[in-house]
């Protein structure tokens, strides 16, 4: 038996002693508790993610699938409009875009450079930055032009210009004025695929008719606006129409219950052999 203090003054200590272990204790127990749900809170959201990467795997696969099968509802997808479904407890948004209608960043000077980075956003200054840093990231010379930035620039950053073409969209953020708002805006019409197919206004949304600003592009950029709107019968795809060879866009979004989000894009190219039928030609 542990034998109680007698004196009043020490039964006074012996308590005071006593809550200050219980409240050491009570101390240790929270921090371990809100450890725990901290690593609970973490670790969920690590899985919220996979789940949304999965799924967002998945629906490439789908749409891949639908592309190589001619699957009428997959093909449909190629008039830029998304097509919705729950997979696995996830919510996958998946668009086919078609490079053909498409701005390709590689093959197109200064005034349609700038009617491309209006559409992202850029005016004035701003703009002017953008473009000459882009002209300058690309020609063979290291001077810049009077709004651009040569090698000397990007030194801090150690980027080291390659005077030529830009290799993927990803690239573009590291040029001069191009902020990542910028460069996600120009994801969905610019390409940079050195072959891919000719630009088609047939195939392009409003922004790459716009940057393009040829005569034909207001018209069909009024009835792309329509398709897309849901205003008019969308492009027909026949069984003749042949995709061999084009560079296709697939871009999927996913998101879970668990407020897990994953964006994925891939450029693929069908190649009509049952034993290889697509090529993979780069993942975003």
């Amino acid at each position: 038996m542990i034998a109680m203090p007698q004196d009043a003054h020490e039964r006074g200590f012996a308590l005071i002693a006593a809550v200050a272990s219980l409240a050491v204790f009570a101390a240790i127990a929270l921090v371990v508790i809100s450890a725990t749900r901290i690593d609970l809170a973490k670790g969920q959201g690590e899985l919220s993610s996979a789940q949304a990467r999965l799924a967002a795997e998945s629906g490439l696969a789908i749409a891949l699938h639908g592309l190589i099968n001619r699957d009428a509802t997959t093909l449909a997808l190629l008039d830029g409009r998304a097509q919705e479904l729950d997979f696995g407890g996830a919510h996958i948004a998946i668009t086919l875009i078609d490079e053909r209608g498409k701005v390709n960043i590689n093959a197109i000077e200064a005034p349609v450079i700038e009617r491309m980075l209006t559409e992202a956003g850029l005016e004035g200054h701003a703009r002017n930055v953008a473009r000459d840093s882009l002209l300058d990231w690309q020609d063979s010379d290291d001077e810049a032009l009077p709004d651009g930035a040569e090698a000397s620039y990007y030194e801090q950053q150690k980027v080291t210009p390659p005077n030529g073409g830009v290799q993927s969209i990803d690239e573009l953020g590291m040029i001069r004025g191009f902020t990542p708002a910028v460069v996600d805006r120009l994801r969905s019409f610019v390409t940079v695929e050195r072959d891919a197919v000719p630009f088609s206004p047939r195939y392009a949304g409003p922004q790459a008719l716009a940057a393009i600003g040829d005569s034909r592009g207001a018209i069909a950029g009024i009835e792309r606006q329509r398709e897309l709107n849901g205003q008019r019968t969308a492009i027909g795809f026949s069984d003749q129409v042949s995709w061999t060879g084009r560079p296709i866009t697939i871009a999927v979004e996913a998101t879970t219950p668990g407020r897990g989000r994953y964006r994925l894009q891939a450029i693929v190219e069908l190649t009509g052999k049952p034993d290889h039928p697509y090529v993979m030609r780069r993942v975003i």
